[in-house]
Formats: structure tokens, C-alpha cells, sequence
């Protein structure tokens, strides 16, 4: 790197082409230095880039989260590189950093992350999402009546991806006017041309067909990109799309138009050939040098605490009473199903959480998250039948300072959306609740494609994702109340059938903490930790095994992660043996989170209850527990056998 020279304030247009042009050199360092990378794409880009953050873009690199700056999202984000370049350049860090690109320890990942560096706004690098994202700051934008606009910028080939599609539709749906993206229309992917790996051509019809306002302009004309950039900030009613036609690995003269500089770093010839040819000098970084680097980086970025995950508020301490009713005149009584109570909690809410924001998928009248937008029409999003573009959105809203639930059923949810969440939202640490409704077996007869059994063994495994099953509709209200009001990403798991009641309504207070196992039952014999509706079959199980002389312990596990460990050790140590009764696979779900977490403290039998590696059938609710065995006798045999295991 020859120069750390910034331009933090207004820049005249006749500087805008040296810019580029240090741009393109800082790229070509940064991917030499980290031997590996993506420049042809970030040179690509890097007139597109200079005229949105030194020209277009409403920022301040030196109050990088200021409510009223301009957003932008980089969804093709393997070109984070220029990224990188043009944030460093425009003073939100020093340039001297750049080097330290993919380096062991250095804020500047590969692809962009949330909470890193300043000026990215959300972790983007799995193609297709940050179009989603984008489209949930623009319209958190229009919620809070101000006037920033939202940027994104796709790859050619990155349109190939249905996700870029979802977003578009929605972003004409509610008529984004306060969204621009561009696409880097290079005409090259890994694989070859755009045109004969999978055609997205003609780009520009195919968005005005989704009801964009398109421009098409050289995409190494700076002025004239600027140009396209303020006559999209003018129309109204729609979104707008500026295709930028541009040359992969533009600038450098052995990289341009060739697709095999996708991906792929220069050695130390190349990388001096094409310094020079940029107009700079190739200044090589020792091994002892790099890494003084990525400490001074470390030391200089890690203050970027407005994006750290906040802790939860001070709650008052957790709340022991039991308030079980379950069977209160003899037979358990059945209840409202989970479902409906959550729906019915948030409407509740929507009056005191003025930032709280529902999504659903096309399915509101079965979530319940109908009752959300009869109580706050204006805070209520459809995304339509598209799970993931929904949980791309509301990363984007969470960006933008709402508490966002997103609702459709536990297949979609978990299944088809589980990469959204898990980069989108939990990587970044976002306020998104996920409940999922119409989970386990008791879909019923819907049968299979619909009775989600692995949900909790997935979302489990998502980095900083906490994970709920309630017990019934009382807990859930409870549940949903505690959750809203503790910051960060978390799962929740609802059923379509109705419950038994457990709980006494009373349970809903300031003290009720869900992450506590709540002791349904006391008996020193084994333990029955169930979760769901599978609670008060666990609590039916009991009542068989003390009629035949065997007292068992009842635990309600109303959080799956984290576990509360001190409450299942002592359940552990006192009854000397386990079963775990869940409506879902055995395989990773409660079961094998609870047989994982005692194998290395306190080892004691672990039997599961669950479906043994099968898939579900059509039936009723009723029907169908009892095929699979999770009913009171299998619950009450496997006990038995559980205390002979006993050492």
C-alpha cells in the first residue's frame, strides 16, 4: 500500500476518478496480502462504489449508526474488498488496515460481517439475501416517516438466485420508492458467461416487469452513474434498479474480462504488475509486520459497541411457584393450542411496543399473527409465500431498531428458511423472534410435508439462537412477553392442536423467566423432562408409574437452549436416571441436547422418547401420538427401564 490518504468530506467530481482508481489498487493489495479472494468482481464495482460513498450516499464516517444516514447493503458480498476499501478511504477506518484482509483474527472477514467494521450494516456474503435485507431498512424507513435511502448492489450472476426475485416483488409490493439497487452487470460468474451458465438476460425488462423504474448506464462512468443515482432518488411509487454495465477485473489489464479472476489471488509477479499498472507501488508486508497489523486493527475496530449484542433487562428474580393445575378436577383439561395464545399475546403487545414489527407467510389466519395487524395494521408485513425472503426482511428491520417476529409453519421456518436465519439474523445478532407454528406430529392430517421433526436438532445448532417450546397457551403468553423483551434472535416453537392446560394463568409475571426448568411434580425414583404438549402426557406417565409404586419427577423444559443446567443436574443427582419425552426426532432434538450436556458432568442414564428416525403420516393429532409411541405407557416402560440402567 502506497498511500493512506482519505476523503471524509464533500469531494469535488474530478476527484472521483482517482478515487476508483485507489480503490482498485487497495483491492489488488488486499486479496495479494490474504492470497486469496475475489478481485474481479470488487474491481468491478469499484466506480459504482466510489460514486455511492463519496458522492451519493448521506453518511458520516464519524457517526457511522447517526438515525438519518443513507444504508447500504452489499449483497454480492464476496466483493467485501472494495467494500473495505471505499469505508477505510472514506474515514470510517484506517486505511493501514486494509492489508490485513482474511487474516487470522482481523475484523476484515472475508465476506462482510455485522459489528466488525464500521459502515457495514449487515452480514451478507451467502448470495441472494441482501436484497431482503435492504427491503426491510427501506421500509423501516417509511414506518419512522424518514427520508434515508436504502442502497444494495447484486452480481449478474447472483440473480440467478430466486431470493433476488423475492425481494424485488416485495419491494415493488410496497412500493419502495426510498430503494435503489444496482447490478453489477459484468457478464461473467465462476462458471462462465452469465448467458450460458443460467441466462438471467434481459435484466432490465425483467425488473420493470416486477414494477422497477431501470436505468442502464456504462458502470465505469462515474458522473454517470451519479447522474442515475439522483434521477432514481426522484421517482415515486417505485423502486428503482440503475444496471451498471461493467468489465470484470476492470483496471487491471491481464484480469479484464476474465472469469477465472472470480475467485483467485495474484502471486507476487502479478501483484506488482498490476499495482504499477494502477498507478502505485508495491510496499511487500513481513509475516511480523502483518501481524502487529491485525493487532493494531483488533485494538482499533473492537469499540464498535453499538452493534454488540445487548444484554437483556434486569429482571426480577426468577419466579419458583409452581402454578400447576394440570388435572385439577381429576383429568387433565384441554386448553387453547400454543398458537393461539401467541397470536393473541402479541396483539396485546402491539399497544406498549410501538418497535415491535409481525411478519408472516401467507398464513396469518393459521399462525394467529392475524390478530397483530387487525390491533397494528401499519406494523404488520405479509412476505407472501416466501419464508426466507421474510427473514431477510426482517433482518433488515432489526438493523433498523424494530423487534421483528416472523410466523409460518415450523417446515418453512426451520426448514426451507434455516440459512437466512442462521447468517442473516443470527450472525448478526438480530432481533427476530422466529414462531414457528404447526410443529411435530400433531400437524395431523396433513401428514408428512408438513410435520416438521427436526426443527429444534436445527435451529440448536445456530450460533447465539436461543430456543423455546412452551407447555401450553398460559406459558406461552408468559413466554412470548419474557422473549419480546430480551434482545436477540430466538426460536419458538408452537403447536396446531389444542393442550392440555398446565399452568394457572397467574404464571404470566414480571418474574416468570423461561429459561428456568420448572418442576411440575416432585418424586425421587427417575426423571421425566418433556417439553410441548408432551408435558402433560410426561405428567399422565407419572400417575401410572405411582400407581405402581415408582415416584418420578416432572420437568418442564421450556428452553432447550441455553438449558438450565443447575436445575438437570440436581434432578440428575437426586433421581439417578432420565427420559426425555419430546414430539420430534430423537435424533438432536431436546434428548440428545440433554444427553450431550450430562455425559460430560453427570453422567446417569438417559432414555428418549421421541420419533426414531422416521417420517410422519397423515392422522389425527391423537392417532398419530399414539403410533409413534409417545403416549403415558411408552413414557411410564421406558422409566422402568431407566431405573433398571441405574448403576
Amino acid at each position: 500500500m502506497t498511500s493512506t490518504k482519505q476523503w471524509p468530506g464533500q469531494v469535488e467530481q474530478a476527484e472521483l476518478a482517482s478515487i476508483a482508481q485507489q480503490i482498485r489498487e487497495d483491492i489488488v493489495d488486499m486479496v495479494y496480502n490474504a492470497k486469496s479472494g475475489h478481485p474481479g468482481g470488487s474491481l468491478s464495482a469499484a466506480d459504482i462504489m466510489t460514486a455511492l460513498y463519496f458522492k451519493e450516499m448521506r453518511i458520516d464516517p464519524a457517526k457511522p449508526d447517526w438515525a438519518e444516514r443513507d444504508r447500504f447493503v452489499l449483497s454480492k458480498g464476496h466483493a467485501a474488498p472494495v467494500q473495505y476499501s471505499a469505508l477505510a478511504r472514506k474515514g470510517y477506518f484506517d486505511p493501514a488496515f486494509l492489508p490485513t484482509l482474511r487474516q487470522i483474527h482481523s475484523p476484515l472477514q472475508g465476506h462482510p460481517h455485522y459489528g466488525s467494521v464500521p459502515g457495514i450494516e449487515a452480514s451478507t456474503g451467502s448470495l441472494g439475501q441482501g436484497g431482503g435485507i435492504a427491503v426491510g431498512m427501506a421500509l423501516a424507513a417509511k414506518l419512522d416517516g424518514k427520508d434515508y435511502k436504502v442502497f444494495t448492489l447484486w452480481g449478474d450472476g447472483e440473480i440467478e438466485e430466486g431470493l433476488v426475485w423475492e425481494s424485488a416483488m416485495a419491494a415493488a409490493h410496497y412500493k419502495l420508492d426510498n430503494l435503489i439497487g444496482f447490478v453489477d452487470w459484468n457478464g461473467l460468474q465462476i462458471d462462465g458467461k452469465i448467458t450460458d451458465v443460467m441466462n438471467p438476460e434481459p435484466i432490465d425488462a425483467k425488473f420493470a416487469a416486477f414494477g422497477w423504474h431501470v436505468e442502464t448506464v456504462d458502470g465505469h462512468d462515474v458522473a454517470a452513474i451519479c447522474a442515475a443515482i439522483e434521477k432514481a432518488k426522484a421517482v415515486k411509487g417505485q423502486p428503482s434498479l440503475i444496471l451498471c454495465k461493467t468489465v470484470k477485473g476492470k483496471g487491471v489489464s491481464f484480469m479484464e474480462g476474465d472469469g477465472g479472476w472470480h475467485g483467485k489471488a495474484p502471486d507476487e509477479d502479478q501483484w506488482k504488475q498490476a499495482i504499477q499498472e494502477l498507478g502505485g507501488e508495491p510496499a511487500p508486508i513481513s509475516a511480523d509486520e502483518m501481524k502487529a497489523l491485525v493487532e493494531k486493527a483488533k485494538a482499533a475496530l473492537a469499540g464498535d459497541e453499538a452493534h454488540a449484542a445487548k444484554a437483556a433487562p434486569g429482571k426480577a428474580a426468577p419466579d419458583q411457584t409452581s402454578y400447576v393445575i394440570y388435572a385439577k378436577d381429576g383429568k387433565p383439561e384441554q386448553g387453547p393450542a400454543t398458537r393461539e395464545s401467541y397470536g393473541k399475546t402479541l396483539a396485546e403487545l402491539s399497544a406498549t411496543h410501538p418497535n415491535l414489527v409481525v411478519m408472516d407467510a401467507d398464513l396469518s389466519k393459521s399462525t394467529m399473527t392475524a390478530n397483530f395487524k387487525d390491533a397494528a395494521a401499519d406494523r404488520f408485513f405479509n412476505a407472501g409465500i416466501a419464508e426466507a425472503n421474510m427473514a431477510c426482511m426482517a433482518g433488515g428491520l432489526a438493523a433498523s431498531g424494530k423487534t421483528v417476529y416472523i410466523s409460518t409453519f415450523a417446515m418453512f421456518a426451520a426448514g426451507r428458511a434455516y440459512e437466512q436465519i442462521l447468517n442473516t439474523v443470527a450472525s448478526s445478532g438480530f432481533d427476530v423472534k422466529v414462531a414457528a407454528s404447526h410443529a411435530g406430529l400433531t400437524v395431523g392430517e396433513d401428514g408428512m410435508s408438513h410435520q416438521m421433526l427436526s426443527d429444534i436438532a436445527l435451529m440448536r445448532t445456530i450460533p447465539g439462537l436461543q430456543v423455546y417450546v412452551p407447555a401450553d397457551a398460559a406459558e406461552t403468553t408468559a413466554m412470548i412477553r419474557y422473549i419480546t423483551d430480551s434482545p436477540g434472535p430466538a426460536y419458538i416453537r408452537l403447536g396446531r392442536a389444542k393442550s392440555p392446560i398446565l399452568f394457572d394463568d397467574a404464571i404470566d409475571n414480571a418474574a416468570y423467566d423461561p429459561t428456568q426448568i420448572r418442576t411440575l411434580r416432585e418424586g425421587g425414583d427417575v426423571t421425566l423432562a418433556a417439553c410441548g404438549i408432551m408435558a402433560g402426557i410426561a405428567l399422565e406417565a407419572a400417575d401410572l408409574l405411582a400407581a405402581e409404586g415408582v415416584q418420578a419427577k416432572v420437568l418442564n423444559i421450556s428452553c432447550i437452549k441455553p438449558l438450565d443446567m443447575e436445575t438437570l443436574l440436581a434432578a440428575a443427582k437426586e433421581t439417578g436416571a432420565i427420559v426425555t419425552c419430546e414430539e420430534h426426532s430423537v435424533i438432536g432434538g431436546m434428548g440428545a441436547a440433554i444427553t450431550e450436556a450430562l455425559s460430560g458432568t453427570y453422567p446417569v442414564p438417559v432414555l428418549r422418547l421421541g420419533v426414531n428416525d422416521q417420517f410422519g403420516q397423515s392422522g389425527t393429532p391423537n392417532d398419530l401420538l399414539k403410533l409413534y409411541g409417545l403416549d403415558k405407557e411408552h413414557i411410564a416402560a421406558l422409566a422402568k427401564d431407566a431405573i433398571a440402567l441405574k448403576a
